[in-house]
């Protein structure tokens, strides 16, 4: 199977990802160079869908064909409605960020051969929990797709530094900024109102802490993930019982009492599910990135987030 991941690029002096698929940018590369090295330095076009009926060729006059500009390679088929945020929008997206607000660049790529695309920056904001070793930063992520798989979304995320997981930052759904593509983007509405949530992060922070607070038992962590997982999959009486001892609960509590300085607290437990969700999960490493910020293992972690949050 060909790798979800078709490129990526982080910046120099990063940790790597879990999945090591990604490229190295050089300190001080430009914009440009950031989006020529992450596979993006292509245009998306859209053309009228031409079929054939016997010998005679016809125009749709109501579907049409997404396309790249350099491999000519089909992304889908799409309304008349269907806006294309192109790929230079998400860069030109962090360029005053960059130059007047301290962002700095982290991430870019592309997925399941330029269908979903992002880029991530890092804020400059960060704190540790409570007193492990825990470092948290704050980043925004942009990603849109060509598909219709995914809203063109603007978010504040954060990055558990120790083990690369990824956490939404809100408690509530609809986190972030969402545009559907029947919608026309604006990127200068979107940062107004990115800035606006900036509480947040705040609010984040303060939360990460007081889970830190609690303190939690091995039984406790394990009594925790079989509810939340309960919960998540409907179980009746006799699936819980089987599934304490099942794969999935021993693999979350290897990765919650591998906790940098978190374990035994709620905070490890959450991270002990984006764990298993960013590091563990899915067949491949590049359908767990995806899983992580756009399937089901995000849906998972806000899950154990909210569980979290109604303990606090």
């Amino acid at each position: 199977m060909a790798h979800l991941v078709e490129k990526m690029v982080r910046a120099s002096g990063t940790k790597a990802s879990w999945h090591r698929l990604e490229d190295v940018m050089p300190e001080g590369a430009t914009l440009q160079e950031w989006q020529q090295g992450s596979g993006l330095a292509h245009t998306v076009e859209k053309t009228p869908v031409i079929y054939a009926s016997q010998s005679e060729a016809h125009i749709s006059e109501d579907k049409f064909v997404l396309y790249r500009s350099d491999t000519k390679k089909l992304l889908s088929v799409v309304g008349p409605d269907y806006n294309v945020v192109q790929p230079i929008v998400l860069f030109e997206f962090f360029a005053d960020l960059i130059k007047h607000y301290g962002f700095t660049m982290d991430t870019a790529g592309c997925l399941a051969g330029g269908r979903r695309i992002w880029v991530l920056a890092r804020t400059g904001h960060e704190f540790l929990v409570g007193n492990s070793r825990d470092l948290v930063k704050e980043y925004v992520l942009f990603a849109t797709s060509y598909d219709g798989t995914l809203a063109t979304t603007a978010k504040h995320t954060s990055v558990r530094v120790v083990c690369n997981n990824t956490l939404n930052l809100s408690t509530q759904d609809g986190t972030g900024v969402r545009v559907v593509h029947s919608k026309t983007f604006d990127p200068v509405a979107v940062k107004l109102e990115l800035g606006l949530m900036h509480d947040d992060w705040t609010r984040f922070k303060v939360q990460a802490n007081l889970m830190h607070d609690i303190g939690l038992t091995d039984e406790l962590a394990n009594r925790w993930y079989v509810e939340l997982l309960a919960e998540e999959a409907d179980m009746s009486d006799e699936d819980v019982a089987a599934f304490q001892t099942s794969r999935v609960l021993k693999d979350l509590m290897t990765v919650y009492r591998q906790g940098a300085g978190a374990e035994a607290t709620l905070w490890g437990a959450v991270q002990g599910v984006t764990g298993l969700c960013d590091n563990w999960r899915g067949r491949t490493p590049d359908t767990r990135l995806n899983s992580a910020w756009f399937g089901a293992g995000a849906a998972m972690k806000k899950a154990a987030w909210d569980k979290a949050v109604a303990l606090i």
